[in-house]
């Protein structure tokens, strides 16, 4: 599932052949179930919110997390896809 949500991030957050993804409709719900219990609402581990897309582009207090266009390589999605139960 952290794959899928990857995957989605760094898809998502562009245009895709099917047209436009909407960050509310797409991705939230996946953020929700995979990271809503640190990141969402008032909650912001590492002050790293994920309420928004531009929450998400502006990064966390050590920097940025997920830059559009590098997606693949972004920390967000190393975090995603760690089996560091630790970080999960």
């Amino acid at each position: 599932m952290r794959v899928d949500l990857a995957v989605a991030l760094v898809f998502g957050l562009g245009v895709t052949g099917a047209g436009a993804v909407d960050f509310s409709h797409d991705i939230v719900p996946i953020l929700k179930e995979h990271c809503g219990d640190c990141h969402l609402g008032d909650k912001k581990k590492g002050s790293f919110s994920m309420n928004t897309r531009e929450d998400v582009l502006a990064g966390s207090e050590n920097g940025d997390v997920l830059e559009v266009g590098k997606g693949a390589r972004s920390l967000l999605v190393e975090l995603l896809t760690t089996t560091d139960k630790e970080i999960q």
